[in-house]
C-alpha cells in the first residue's frame, strides 16, 4: 500500500455524516491491507488520471485547504470522542466462480475493519490508538427497503481492467456516494500499463460523490477467510 498523505475533508460527522466518505474509503483500504507489497494498490495510478483534468485539479487545491482549516479547528476544540457509524454496502461482482463469496466473509472482512479502527482483536496493538470510526453494512437500500447490505451482481466484469473498465464496473452497481460506502468486490484487477498487478485501489477525498467514488478490492482479499485455495 502507497504511504500517500490522508486528505481529511472536513469531519463534520454530525452534520454531514458521509462527507467524509472518500477518506474514510481510502483509509479503511489502508488499514485492512497495509501489510502487502506497495505495488498492491493502484490508488495513486488512478489519482494520476482523475488529476489530468483541470476542474479536478481546481478541487484537489481547494480541499487542502479545508483540511489545514479543519486540522487547525479540531486541534483547538480538543477532537471528539463519539463513534461515528459509516453505513456500507459491499456489491458482489461474480460470475458464479470462487469469487461469489459468502456473506459470512463479507462480515467477516467488515469485522476485522472495525476491528483496526478500534484498535482491538487480530488488529490490537498496544501502541496503537482508537479511532472512533466503525462500518456498518447497510440495513436499508436507496428505496428504503431493508438489506443485509450486500448485493451480489453476475457479470463478466469481475475480471477487470483497469483504468479503463472501472467506471463501467462500478455502473453495474452503485448506492449513492454520499450516503453510503461502496464497495466492489471482483475476482482480478488487471493493470493495462504492464505495471505488476493489485488486489485493489480506492478513490481519493476528491472523488467523493462522484461516480468513480469507492473501493474495488479482489474477493481473495476480501475477509478472513477465502473459498480460494
Amino acid at each position: 500500500m502507497s504511504n500517500l498523505n490522508f486528505l481529511f475533508k472536513r469531519f463534520n460527522f454530525l452534520k454531514h455524516p458521509m462527507k467524509s466518505l472518500a477518506i474514510l474509503c481510502y483509509i479503511s483500504f489502508s488499514f485492512a491491507f497495509g501489510s502487502y507489497a506497495q505495488h498492491l494498490c493502484n490508488a495513486d495510478h488512478q489519482h494520476d488520471i482523475f488529476l489530468q483534468d483541470s476542474e479536478n485539479r481546481a478541487k484537489f487545491a481547494f480541499m487542502n485547504e479545508q483540511i489545514l482549516e479543519e486540522i487547525i479547528l479540531r486541534r483547538s476544540a480538543g477532537g471528539s470522542s463519539e463513534v461515528h457509524v459509516i453505513p456500507t454496502v459491499v456489491h458482489i461482482i461474480h460470475d458464479n466462480g470462487e469469487e461469489n463469496i459468502s456473506s459470512t466473509q463479507v462480515d467477516n472482512a467488515i469485522l476485522w475493519l472495525n476491528e483496526a479502527y478500534s484498535n482491538s482483536g487480530e488488529s490490537f496493538n498496544p501502541d496503537g490508538t482508537e479511532v472512533p470510526i466503525q462500518f456498518c453494512l447497510a440495513k436499508k437500500d436507496p428505496e428504503g427497503e431493508f438489506t443485509d447490505g450486500v448485493n451480489y451482481v453476475q457479470n463478466s466484469l469481475t475480471d477487470m481492467l483497469v483504468p479503463s473498465q472501472d467506471l463501467a464496473l462500478k455502473d453495474l452497481s452503485r448506492w449513492d456516494p454520499l450516503k453510503y460506502l461502496n464497495i466492489w468486490v471482483v475476482k482480478s484487477i488487471t493493470r493495462e500499463d504492464n505495471s505488476p498487478g493489485v488486489v485493489g485501489y480506492s478513490t481519493f477525498p476528491d472523488s467523493h460523490g462522484s461516480d468513480f467514488d469507492g473501493i474495488v478490492i479482489e474477493a481473495e482479499y476480501f475477509g478472513f477467510y477465502s473459498n480460494f485455495e
